[in-house]
């Protein structure tokens, strides 16, 4: 309870002060260019990220267990975020979502000490985040419901997930479980009915001009002109609900090997009568 209340505080004060965050990190390091303003943050968020990464790589060489495993989870999500930050970023402020979402699932992990529990719920939070900001907190202001955002923070929760893989063997193993005891799964399969219910009634559509009632939710108001849109001189793609569904498919698939980390003799609790943990 004390790992969940921590998780969701920290969730609620990142999400619910957004729109006075942004036009604060706008008054205070906008100087009037674009250049000039996604330099600035790009320059610290380059020397953040040196900063961070030093106990990651004190951990890994301090830490022999799985090292080749985290080793590549970590240069997987640098090249990832690399090539995300070249594509579908439109001003280096996003860049706050890699931390943001990297410390959420760090604070998620002891709820499950599982990698793919804490990678959905983490996800599926930074979903909720940018539903938020699309149907409530800016809707005049969005053509499209930003799966953008959503691939951005998958990746800064899986980049919080292989910080915390680098301590390998400090942390508890999960309980066993079958697969019909996974929330993941029935909340994964929740989710699906209530999409599928939800577009199949008219209250949800995707695209304009699709069958929807004159209350329903459109996830993109207005259609790109081209694969690649333009901001200023700055090109980005808007990543489609189609492309973002499957493009969290195939990284949830190659994410699944980010587990496996066994539990060490002093965290192994005694079985009890039944043998179960």
């Amino acid at each position: 309870m004390v790992h969940l209340t921590i998780g969701l505080s920290y969730y609620l004060l990142a999400v619910l002060p957004h729109e006075w965050m942004g036009k604060w990190i706008y008054a205070t390091f906008f100087p009037g260019d674009i250049d000039t303003y996604n330099l600035r943050f790009l320059s610290m968020a380059v020397l953040a990220a040196f900063f961070c990464l030093i106990p990651l790589l004190f951990n890994l060489l301090r830490y022999k267990e799985g090292r080749n495993i985290t080793i590549g989870y970590l240069l997987l999500t640098l090249t990832l975020m690399m090539l995300a930050y070249f594509s579908i970023f439109v001003l280096a402020t996003e860049l706050v979502h890699f931390p943001q979402y990297a410390i959420l699932a760090i604070l998620l992990f002891p709820l499950s000490w599982r990698y793919g529990d804490t990678l959905f719920w983490a996800t599926l939070l930074g979903a909720l985040d940018e539903a938020y900001q699309y149907f409530y907190l800016a809707p005049d202001r969005t053509d499209y419901y930003d799966f953008n955002d959503v691939v951005i923070n998958f990746l800064g929760a899986a980049l919080g997930l292989v910080f915390l893989r680098s301590f390998a063997g400090c942390w508890p193993s999960p309980s066993r479980r079958s697969w019909q005891q996974s929330p993941v799964l029935w909340t994964g399969a929740a989710l699906i009915l209530l999409i599928v219910t939800a577009i199949g009634s008219g209250w949800l559509s995707v695209y304009p001009g699709e069958s929807s009632t004159e209350t329903g939710f459109l996830l993109v108001r207005k259609m790109p002109e081209a694969f690649w849109s333009q901001f200023h001189h700055i090109r980005y793609h808007v990543v489609l609900p189609e492309e973002g569904l499957l493009l969290l498919g195939i990284l949830f698939l190659g994410y699944s090997g980010l587990g496996g980390i066994r539990r060490p003799k002093y965290f192994t609790p005694k079985e009890n009568k039944s043998g179960s943990l």
